[in-house]
């Protein structure tokens, strides 16, 4: 009987169950990193990089005007959309202010340039959102948004719009849970 000779350059064999653990272990740090860098732009230093520091305070919440007064496109849109500078100067043509986002609005005006706000929702282009449906369902904006009226400016909460905080709505509100109802 031959021994067999050692070989220092063996394959490296692996169990089905290592193989799974190192696969699922991979996945879970793709998974971590991929969520660090997705909130490394926080919602909050979004929100203090406005063009002009929007009051929803004021406009929601002292003034009791309707989300839909400014984001008219709820309605019938799938984009809620951001009134136009000629839609703030209804008003602001009107009120006198001596703020100093006041004039900057009012900059825009003379210029007639439009305002580059910087989105604070967006979701991944795989998901098909509208603001539509869920303004014709009776969805209240804060259910989403929190209570936009109590901040001075507007800040994304962290812990919704994933695929799960979504599916509890639906669940509740027995809307579709088919997949493409909200995915292409």
């Amino acid at each position: 009987m031959r021994s067999r000779p050692q070989d220092k350059n063996t394959d490296f064999k692996m169990s089905s169950k290592a193989m799974a653990r190192l696969m699922m272990g991979t996945c879970v740090l793709a998974a971590i990193l991929f969520i660090f860098f997705l909130g490394s732009d926080t919602p909050s230093a979004a929100a203090q990089n406005q063009p002009i520091a929007f009051s929803h305070r004021l406009h929601g919440g002292r003034l009791k005007l309707d989300c839909q007064f400014c984001h008219f496109y709820a309605s019938r849109s799938s984009s809620a959309g951001v009134p136009s500078v000629r839609h703030c100067m209804r008003c602001h043509d009107q009120v006198e202010s001596k703020s100093p986002e006041v004039q900057k609005l009012r900059e825009q005006w003379e210029k007639r340039e439009s305002i580059s706000w910087t989105r604070i929702y967006d979701l991944p282009d795989h998901v098909v959102f509208s603001h539509q449906k869920h303004v014709q369902a009776e969805v209240a904006c804060a259910h989403c948004h929190g209570k936009v009226e109590n901040m001075e400016t507007v800040v994304r909460l962290q812990d919704e719009f994933t695929m799960g905080w979504c599916i509890q709505c639906h669940r509740e509100k027995s809307a579709s849970l088919e997949c493409l109802s909200c995915h292409l």
